[in-house]
């Protein structure tokens, strides 16, 4: 038996457990652990080979000012025919008609659109060094073009200078049409939806430790946080605390 298994079993344990409580937010703590597995299931759910980067936290620009929104993930198809907006939610009653609206939006106003938006954002923000990442996995992924020197440019350059070679960004022939799919806990009956219990079958399909023991939680998950089957989670969480 592997070493590691206890620590596993404790930070799932945890995981299962604090999910209940007020302030905790289950998304930012398991979404790394979603996308050990999202392209995998993607391309399984969706018959589709997929290009090797999965981009997170990726921004939407609003209209009319340089502020945006921001789909949980990119996935882009290796022939470059589509591009899925992926978002995550770990609990039903988390899903919001706005949030859905401006994903609809992003996929119908289409991959051009929403390049030119982070476009506008890279050149506007104070923070282009970390967009500077961004963009690089946009040109791995084949969507953006960069100046050969914008590396050197990022951290070397300020003010004008920099604008202008940041300028100098374009996107690529690739027009992938964007499709919108939704990590949730239970089923809607839309082909747009992964639940969580789809997503365990794939997880549980890797025989090591860390996806036997998320694929348990994931089916957990399935219920609403804070819900009346919420005091057996929490007694274990609470069991696996150091003493």
């Amino acid at each position: 038996m592997s070493t590691l298994e206890p620590t596993i079993d404790v930070l799932f344990d945890r995981l299962d457990a604090w999910r209940h409580f007020p302030a905790y937010q289950l998304e930012r703590r398991a979404d790394i652990f979603f996308s050990l597995y999202l392209r995998e299931v993607v391309e399984l759910e969706r018959g589709v080979k997929l290009a090797g980067a999965i981009i997170p936290e990726v921004p939407i620009k609003l209209p009319n000012n340089q502020q945006s929104v921001k789909a949980d993930y990119l996935l882009t198809a290796a022939d470059h025919s589509r591009a899925y907006l992926v978002e995550l939610k770990t609990d039903p009653r988390s899903l919001r008609d706005e949030q859905d609206l401006y994903l609809r939006e992003a996929a119908a106003a289409g991959i051009e659109s929403l390049l030119e938006g982070i476009r506008s954002i890279v050149l506007a923000t104070k923070a282009k060094t970390k967009y500077f990442h961004l963009v690089r996995e946009l040109e791995r992924l084949e969507l953006l073009r960069l100046p050969s020197d914008l590396e050197r440019s990022v951290f070397t350059s300020t003010g004008q200078a920099l604008t202008k070679k940041l300028g100098e960004i374009t996107l690529t022939a690739h027009r992938p049409t964007i499709e919108v799919l939704y990590i949730q806990p239970l089923a809607s009956g839309s082909e747009a939806v992964i639940d969580f219990e789809c997503f365990a079958r794939h997880v549980a399909r890797h025989p090591d430790p860390l996806s036997q023991r998320f694929s348990q939680s994931l089916l957990r998950w399935r219920s609403p946080a804070g819900t009346s089957d919420a005091q057996a989670e929490i007694a274990r969480g609470i069991a696996a605390e150091p003493h």
